[in-house]
């Protein structure tokens, strides 16, 4: 318990509400600035919320890391997590190119999805490498 009487559960739901409702303000501004023209990427709306999906699922599983009540439920996260990264290709094509950016998740999946054969690439050494599946 915390001062006051408020669980530790209880903050962790907010924390996960919060991060939710600003990964969608972030897709709905993402959404409205499509006109503008980026130099090296255009990003639209399905790409922005790919990302954000992506941020959540990150940040949920550093929860479960870190927070008793996320603790709880990591189990479910991490099913939720590997159920998105099976169903949506988009999902799978950004973590799979940027593993640096979302590493709690990419090592989640490197852990409970070996047959999607994940491995590093040496293309280029002064590029970021990238999980190949």
């Amino acid at each position: 318990m915390i001062d006051n009487g408020i669980d530790l559960g209880l903050i962790a739901i907010l924390v996960s509400v919060m991060t939710a409702g600003f990964a969608g303000y972030q897709a709905w501004i993402g959404a409205r600035q499509i006109r503008i023209q980026r130099a090296a990427q255009d990003y639209g709306p399905g790409h922005v919320l790919t990302q954000s999906l992506i941020d959540v699922l990150d940040l949920v599983m550093q929860a479960t890391h870190r927070l008793p009540g996320f603790a709880v439920n990591k189990e479910g996260w991490g099913l939720y997590a590997c159920e998105a990264f099976d169903l949506s290709a988009a999902l799978r094509q950004e973590v799979t190119e940027h593993p640096k950016w979302w590493p709690t998740l990419s090592q989640h999946l490197q852990d409970k999805r070996p047959e999607a054969v994940f491995r590093q690439t040496l293309e280029v050494p002064s590029q970021e490498p990238r999980l190949m599946v």
